[in-house]
């Protein structure tokens, strides 16, 4: 069950290595920029690997450095991810969750 086991430093950097060049045309389109699905997917499963590992901001740092990241194509990338995921995540219409209205329906 290699796929739950957190990513390292080491596979993070080689990760961003590969998508490099997509995380520079984000970076210059702007986060709301489609690709195509398969990379859509890939891209997003990517982000939230390096999410759910859970790095230091020094860390994460090094590790975008390391990769051939600058700094602004690595937050292009992470706002991407999170404008793209806020499409896809159920929420209730006014945006706010209140449990008493919420077990009434």
């Amino acid at each position: 069950m290699n796929h739950l086991q957190p990513i390292t430093a080491f596979d993070a950097i080689n990760l961003l290595a590969n998508i490099q060049p997509l995380a520079a045309l984000i970076h210059e389109k702007g986060p709301t920029y489609q690709f195509d699905q398969a990379t859509q997917l890939y891209l997003s499963h990517l982000v939230e690997k390096i999410n759910q590992a859970d790095f230091s901001a020094q860390a994460l740092s090094q590790i975008h450095q390391s990769a051939g990241l600058s700094a602004p194509e690595m937050k292009a990338l992470f706002n991407w991810y999170s404008y793209h995921r806020a499409q896809v995540e159920p929420a209730p219409p006014d945006g706010v969750l209140e449990m008493e209205a919420w077990l009434q329906d």
